[in-house]
């Protein structure tokens, strides 16, 4: 089981004409790129799979939100108009209150599941900060192997108690070639066969 974390998405499976939503297309082509059904030009399958598949019950993956509240923008947090909650008043704010009760429950989580492979999807510093509390690892200080490296959008990896952890950039991240899904993918299906 691949676990994605950052977020969680439904979709009407009836729905016509629907678009790829960006953040989940390079998540869908990771995961069917590490079932080797992805080298780069499936995107009919991508576009079935967030349709039928991503972050439903039952599937081989799960989607968690670190931050669940949407925002289109990390410079607007368009929410602190609609409710009068402390909490929700400003970004910085939401951060501050949620980030520890949420880094616990994913942490229990994963404790819990035992995922093989564990994906972060975000290589800003503060986000590498949250990353190291839920994996419990200091990624600055043991030694990641580096997976794919494109230009400055690199993949690294670290293995910790029989879970891959993977840290990843944001799939809506510019430049991000096809390429970065397909060898990363390759990269974790080794890894569950037992070749890495």
């Amino acid at each position: 089981m691949v676990q994605f974390f950052k977020g969680i998405i439904l979709f009407d499976k009836n729905a016509k004409g629907y678009k790829l939503q960006k953040t989940w297309a390079g998540l869908i082509k990771l995961q069917l790129a590490t079932e080797g059904r992805y080298n780069g030009k499936q995107l009919s399958s991508v576009k079935a799979y967030q349709n039928q598949h991503l972050g439903r019950s039952g599937s081989e993956n799960c989607l968690l939100e670190l931050f669940p509240i949407a925002s289109p923008f990390t410079s607007k947090f368009a929410i602190s108009k609609f409710f009068s909650l402390d909490l929700l008043k400003n970004r910085s704010t939401y951060k501050r209150e949620l980030a520890k009760p949420r880094i616990k429950r994913i942490k229990q989580l994963i404790e819990s599941h035992r995922p093989r492979v564990v994906v972060f999807y975000s290589t800003d510093a503060e986000y590498m900060n949250y990353w190291c509390k839920i994996a419990n690892i200091d990624f600055e200080k043991m030694e990641m192997e580096e997976v794919f490296k494109y230009k400055n959008k690199t993949v690294r990896a670290l293995n910790n108690k029989n879970t891959l952890f993977l840290i990843t950039p944001h799939p809506t991240a510019f430049g991000i070639p096809n390429k970065l899904w397909v060898e990363t993918g390759k990269y974790i299906q080794e890894a569950i066969e037992g070749n890495r």
